[in-house]
């Protein structure tokens, strides 16, 4: 390996270590591997490490990285970079992330998402958020009078797909301006409520103007939404509940602290 993809390395394998060499009152755990100036390097870093590491590489080589990183926190210490201000808040902000991150996974350990948790919140989705679906034709033109011409047209007996399929200046004119099912979520607001305001095989009686142009929309179904099957999202479920638990803890902790603020920045 030449020396500018050894620094590579070694740069990624710093960033890698975040802050696990920065607090020396910090005991290490397990045997130890190496000793730098008398600093052990233990078994518990070694294997952190290499979980970090996400590759395959044969142990001398992840010791020798240690090793390495450990030098350089040294010479970093006796040069008092660590002293400097915004080196110093980096480290506090990365030790308070590294805790932060431990307690909430023990609190996830210690309050586990059972599967019963699960199947309910699945259920009151199902109920509450699952909504309709509608079927929709539109014609799209740039001017609200070609628009008005389109549905003078409709009115006197045109037909819907055939007119789209002739003057729609959009994609769907291929299929008649059919733009199949949807949520009303995925359409732009002013299109969604016309569509919503409409009955089954109706169509707008003025045109409707959104970013693209003006529309002209046919209402050919609704129906409701089908749910995803309970297998494919029980895991989201379980990490939205587990985050739901976790911000009402925080919130909890936010309670019962005294908190005070030099900024308007944060709430």
């Amino acid at each position: 390996m030449n020396r500018i993809t050894l620094s590579i390395a070694l740069l990624a394998a710093v960033a890698l270590t975040g802050c696990d060499r920065m607090e020396q009152t910090a005991a290490p755990t397990g045997d130890v591997v190496a000793t730098v100036n008398g600093q052990p390097i233990t078994q518990g870093q070694l294997d952190i490490y290499s979980a970090r590491r996400g590759a395959q590489m044969p142990p001398a080589d992840l010791i020798n990285d240690l090793i390495s990183i450990e030098l350089l926190r040294q010479a970093a210490e006796r040069a008092g970079i660590h002293e400097r201000p915004e080196v110093a808040g980096e480290l506090a902000t990365q030790r308070a992330a590294i805790l932060a991150q431990a307690v909430v996974r023990e609190r996830l350990d210690s309050h586990t998402i059972s599967d019963a948790d699960i199947a309910t919140e699945y259920e009151r989705y199902i109920a509450e958020e699952i909504g309709e679906e509608m079927h929709a034709r539109h014609i799209l033109v740039p001017t609200v009078e070609q628009a008005r011409e389109l549905i003078a047209a409709l009115e006197a007996g045109g037909d819907f797909a055939e007119l789209a399929a002739e003057h729609s200046q959009d994609g769907s004119a291929q299929q008649g301006g059919d733009l199949g099912w949807f949520e009303p979520g995925m359409m732009v607001e002013s299109f969604s409520e016309a569509a919503a305001a409409l009955e089954v095989g109706a169509f707008t009686r003025e045109p409707v103007q959104s970013q693209f142009g003006w529309h002209v929309i046919k209402l050919e179904g609704r129906r409701t939404a089908e749910a995803p099957p309970f297998e494919s999202v029980q895991n989201e479920i379980r990490s939205y509940l587990q985050s739901q638990m976790v911000e009402a803890w925080v919130n909890e902790l936010r309670g019962e602290a005294e908190i005070s603020l030099q900024t308007d920045e944060a709430n």
